[in-house]
Parts: C-alpha cells; sequence; structure tokens
C-alpha cells in the first residue's frame, strides 16, 4: 500500500517537471527589453563644497508598442526628484535606475540626482554613469572662473555665461574632477607713470597733450586719479581701458582732480591720453603750462616738448624742476607721431625726473615779412579807364592768412585771381580817400603767391591830365615793380609828372601790352605820375578797286575799298554812289547797318576802327 502510494507520487512530480519544462521550452518568463534610445540629452550639475546636484533631461523614444526599460543612471548616485511620468516608471536596483516604459512612443524625462563627492589632495571628484545617446551636453555651474578641470574622455570645458559647458564621452562615463584656484592675496598697490607731453601755443590758444603710460608692478587699478595744478581745461580722455572720466576740484586746496574709471582693473600695463587746452589773451603772453600728476605714484617722469603754431615767436621763461635736451632726443613711436604732430618752426624739449616743475612760456606773435614785386597797366579807352595788376608776394616768417590792397575808389573789380583765395571783399570807407579791397585765405599761406586783378571804370577821362591812381599792399615791407600806360589808337600820353618813377623804353617793360606809349620802373613805393592826354587829328587814306560786268539788260560791279586811318578811329565811313545803282549790299568787319543818304550810303560800325579797314560793295 504503501509502495504504491510512493510510486504515484514519484509519477506525478515527474508529470509535472515535464511539463513545466515544456512550458519553460515554449515561452521565456522574462522577454528581452525592447530597444530605448534618449534624445536631447541633457545634465546641468549645481557644484558648491560638498554638495553636487544634477538634473537630467531628455527624450526617451520607444519603438516596441509593448513598452521596454533602459538603465540610464548608474554609479554612487541617490535619486532624489523624479518628474512628471505617465506610463513609465523607475526601478530602483544595487546603484542602478532602470526607467520602465508600459508602451512605445516618446517620453519626456526629467531626473533631478544628488552624486557622491569624493575629495582627493584638494580635488573633488564625482563619478558616474547615463545612458549612452548621440550628444549629451554638461552643464556645469556654481563654479568660479579659474576653475581647473579633469575630465577624462569628455570635451574641455568652456565658460559660458557665468558656467561650464561640455560634452560627455560617447559611452556616457561622467568622471569629472574639480579644483578651485588658489585664492590670490591682494599686495600693497605699486606702480609707475611715464608722460610724453606736447605743449602747442597757437594764437588765442595753448593746447597740451599727455601720453601717459603706467606699469602696475603690485596690486591692482580700479581707477587712476590725475592732480591737476594750474589754469586750463582738460577736454578728453581716450584709452582702451576708460570706462568715463571726471574733473572733480580737490580738498582744501585750489588745485582738481582728474578722475579716471577703468573698464576693469588693471594688473599690468596701460595707457591713457588726455587733451588739455588753456585760452589765451592779447600778445604778448606769459602762460603756466598745466601739471598733470599721477597721484600716488612711486615714481613719475616723462618729456615735454613745446612747438609753435602759426604766427606765435616763443621763449622758454622758466622751466624749474626740468632738464632741457635737444629735440632730436624726445621719445618717439608710431603712437607720438600720431598724437604729438610738429607743425611749427620752433621746437624745445625737456626731460622730467620727479612731479615737481614749473614751465612757463613766452609767446608773442609773429608779423608776416611781405615782399612784394607788382606789374601795373594802365589803359585809357575813349569811354573807360582800366587798370591790370599783378602781384608776386614773397611771405615769409609767417603764413599769411588775409590781404589787404588800398585801391582808388569809382572803379569796379572785373577779375581777382589768387590760388588759394576763399572771399573777397570790396568796400569804399567815407571817411577815407582811397577804397579797401581785401580777400581771405582758405589756409593760411606762405612763400611765393601770385595774384592778378583787374578794376574797370566805364567813364571817359574827360581831362587833359591823367593822375594814375595808385594800388598799394597793405602792410609791404618791400616794393618794386614796373608800371606801363597804354591807350586806345587816337590818343598820345606824355609824361606830365612823375615822382619815384624811372622811365624805361616800352620795349623792356617785362610785359607785351598791346598799344604801350610809355613805361616806368618803381623806385618808391609811395610813387606818383600824372600823364598829359592828347586827342589826335583824324585822316583816313582809301585805296579802291572797282570790277564790273556786263549781262543783257544789266550790269554788275563791285568795290574793294582798303582804309588806312589814323589819328581817332573812325566810326562809320560814308561811300557815294549814283543813285542809278540798286541792290546795293556791303560786307566787312562789324558792320552793324547802312544807310541810303544823298549821294551814296553811311555804314555804321559796332566798334571803331584805329587802323586798317577793308569794305566791299557789291551793287
Amino acid at each position: 500500500m504503501n509502495k504504491n502510494l510512493a510510486l504515484t507520487s514519484l509519477v506525478g512530480a515527474l508529470t509535472l517537471s515535464a511539463l513545466s519544462h515544456a512550458a519553460e521550452t515554449q515561452t521565456p518568463a522574462n522577454p528581452p527589453p525592447a530597444a530605448v534610445t534618449l534624445d536631447g540629452l541633457k545634465i546641468i550639475g549645481e557644484l558648491s563644497g560638498d554638495q553636487a546636484v544634477f538634473t537630467l533631461t531628455a527624450t526617451a523614444r520607444v519603438e516596441n508598442p509593448k513598452g521596454g526599460s533602459l538603465e540610464l543612471l548608474s554609479g554612487t548616485v541617490a535619486l532624489s526628484e523624479v518628474g512628471p511620468h505617465l506610463k513609465w516608471h523607475v526601478r530602483a536596483e544595487q546603484n542602478r535606475f532602470i526607467l520602465v516604459f508600459e508602451r512605445g512612443g516618446k517620453f519626456p524625462i526629467q531626473l533631478k540626482f544628488n552624486a557622491a563627492v569624493r575629495d582627493h589632495e584638494g580635488w573633488k571628484s564625482v563619478d558616474f554613469h547615463v545612458a549612452p545617446s548621440a550628444l549629451q551636453t554638461v552643464v556645469l555651474r556654481g563654479l568660479a572662473p579659474d576653475t581647473q578641470f579633469n575630465f577624462p574622455g569628455a570635451a574641455r570645458p568652456e565658460r559660458k555665461d557665468n558656467a561650464f559647458l561640455s560634452f560627455l564621452p560617447p559611452d556616457g562615463a561622467v568622471n569629472l574632477s574639480w579644483k578651485q584656484a588658489p585664492t590670490e592675496t591682494e599686495g600693497k598697490l605699486f606702480y609707475s607713470a611715464e608722460m610724453l607731453s606736447q605743449i602747442t601755443v597757437s594764437p588765442g590758444l595753448m593746447r597740451q597733450v599727455a601720453l601717459l603710460n603706467f606699469k602696475v608692478m603690485q596690486g591692482e587699478l580700479n581707477r587712476m586719479t590725475l592732480l591737476l595744478r594750474g589754469s586750463g581745461e582738460v577736454t578728453r580722455v581716450q584709452g582702451d581701458q576708460v570706462l568715463a572720466w571726471n574733473v572733480e576740484p580737490a580738498a582744501n586746496s585750489a588745485d582738481r582732480r582728474l578722475i579716471v574709471q577703468l573698464n576693469q582693473p588693471q594688473k599690468d600695463q596701460f595707457a591713457l591720453q588726455v587733451q588739455m587746452q588753456t585760452p589765451l589773451g592779447a600778445f604778448p603772453q606769459l602762460a603756466d603750462a598745466l601739471r598733470l600728476q599721477a597721484e600716488g605714484a612711486t615714481r613719475f617722469a616723462g618729456y615735454f616738448r613745446i612747438v609753435n603754431e602759426g604766427a606765435v615767436r616763443l621763449e622758454v621763461a622758466q622751466a624749474s624742476g626740468l632738464s632741457q635736451i635737444s629735440p632730436e632726443q624726445f621719445p618717439e613711436s608710431d603712437a607720438t607721431r600720431a598724437a604729438l604732430r610738429v607743425t611749427g618752426s620752433q621746437r624745445f624739449a625737456y626731460r622730467l625726473s620727479g612731479p615737481d616743475f614749473t614751465l612757463r612760456i613766452q609767446a608773442d606773435q609773429i608779423v608776416p615779412e611781405l615782399g612784394v614785386s607788382e606789374l601795373l597797366g594802365y589803359h585809357l579807352g575813349e569811354n573807360e579807364l582800366a587798370i591790370d595788376a599783378e602781384f608776386e608776394l614773397e611771405i615769409r616768417d609767417a603764413p599769411l592768412r588775409e590781404l589787404s590792397l588800398r585801391v582808388p575808389k569809382g572803379y569796379a573789380l572785373a577779375r581777382l585771381s589768387a590760388q588759394g583765395m576763399s572771399d573777397y571783399f570790396l568796400r569804399e570807407p567815407p571817411d577815407q580817400p582811397e577804397a579797401e579791397l581785401r580777400w581771405v585765405y582758405g589756409q593760411p599761406v606762405t612763400g611765393r603767391q601770385v595774384v592778378q586783378l583787374r578794376l574797370e571804370n566805364n567813364k571817359p577821362l574827360g581831362e587833359t591830365v591823367w593822375t594814375l591812381p595808385r594800388i598799394e599792399v597793405a602792410r609791404a615791407k618791400s616794393v618794386r615793380g614796373h608800371l606801363a600806360a597804354s591807350a586806345d589808337a587816337g590818343f598820345r600820353l606824355t609824361a606830365e609828372r612823375m615822382q619815384g618813377l624811372t622811365e624805361i623804353a616800352t620795349a623792356f617793360f617785362p610785359r607785351k601790352v598791346a598799344g604801350i606809349q610809355a613805361a616806368f620802373r618803381l623806385s618808391d613805393p609811395s610813387w606818383q605820375a600824372a600823364l598829359r592826354v592828347e586827342r589826335l587829328p583824324q585822316t583816313v587814306q582809301a585805296d579802291v578797286l572797282h570790277l564790273f560786268s556786263v549781262g543783257e539788260g544789266i550790269a554788275y560791279g563791285s568795290s574793294v575799298v582798303n582804309f588806312v586811318v589814323s589819328g581817332a578811329p573812325m566810326q562809320s565811313f560814308k561811300v557815294e554812289l549814283s543813285d542809278e545803282y540798286f541792290n546795293v549790299e556791303f560786307t566787312g568787319k562789324e558792320i552793324r547797318n547802312w544807310q541810303n543818304t544823298d549821294g551814296g550810303y553811311v555804314v555804321q560800325l559796332h566798334t571803331p576802327v584805329p587802323d586798317a579797314y577793308t569794305l566791299l560793295a557789291t551793287y
């Protein structure tokens, strides 16, 4: 009985085992996980002290509609927060966190976890592993800009927007170590300053440009304070490190302080450029240079250069605390050539060895020395008087900005030619016997300048003695030149009264002049001349050639008349012709019209003929 029961139990057990084995062979108990991938994986770490908090965001893509799983995180980490998770959950195992999805699709993932921070020889490190994906971005916050990193396999962390940015290696391993750079102790500030300054004195203004080169040997400079002593104003402060500047009065003193705020602390070399100016009164003038001193500098030295601009003569009246050097020893570079341009003819250079100095400058005006060589041509016409003048100016010692001439009243300016002229003014003061012609140059001129002008008076002389009006250049130191007198045909000019002039042959006049009758050389700038005017008697000589041709019922004729006029010019010609001729026409130069009169015709001309003239008559 017992043996039968034992046999029955054994057979049942074998049957159940066989059935179970068959079931395991047909359907596995643990199906393999479906493929799950991550897109846009990003880890943001907040590192402070001994804590490291990371936030992981990504998008999970599950291809299998029945779901799947993915080992997202592993290592010495602790999960602290899980974002909204519909249709998926996190399964925690031994130092592993697995995402389990119930169905296929795309699922946003957001996890927050803490990583264990280990210290070793001043380095802090974390070590964990995330699921690999195409591009894994890591952002590290809470670290100083000078933090040092050791991140094997990852991209070198770069500083961006108060954080460090890197990318994980392809296998997703995060083996990050970092160390805070040692804090630099701030020492006492030591710096030196060197100044290259140029003072330019021009009429009415003294400009000063200072190039300051600073070198910080210890500490750092957030702002620069410069002490100003003397009259004058700061007009501009330039430099790559300049953020703002302001001038403030110094406490308990008449001095002022120029405060330059720098855009960042300076620990090495930097440069500033300061522009100043001081208004000057009427020359002569005694002016003190504006003193610029770097406050708190361990060493302050430099160089001064003093130059003139325009018609100014300089003299250094006092230079205490300075050593005069040759102008060629003034340090030159591309920066000084661009900022400190030398324009004048005078240069003084000094070396500065300390902040205590005095520089006083004596300035006086230079009057340009003007030499004039002139050619004057006076012309007498039937109904006008004209003066052609050419002045060759030699300007020395100082540039010339404008020029004035004393010209006779009643004359109009027909032409004025002067190189570089900007504008001119002609006025006739009622309280002066002469008019004033003044022209202004666009830029100051020096050296040789040529001026040409023509004055006209559209009135006949009406007198037998012509007193030549004088044209004078104001403030001319020396005057030399020649004078010529010419007239239209029919006038004879003879010298009546001369003073300060030497008569010369007309062929020796430096320029060819039509109708010239008298020429003189100037021996005194205040010359005087009077010419007697005589009208010559008029004589006309005619040479005539007649040509006739006879046709059927009609005769044609033409006459060529060659006139030779001497004395006064001819305004019209009278030609006698019998009344039996008709279709009469006249051809010739400057013919205005012709009129039929008793016994012939009168031919009127536009311009009087002074000498030879040819007239053709056809009839």
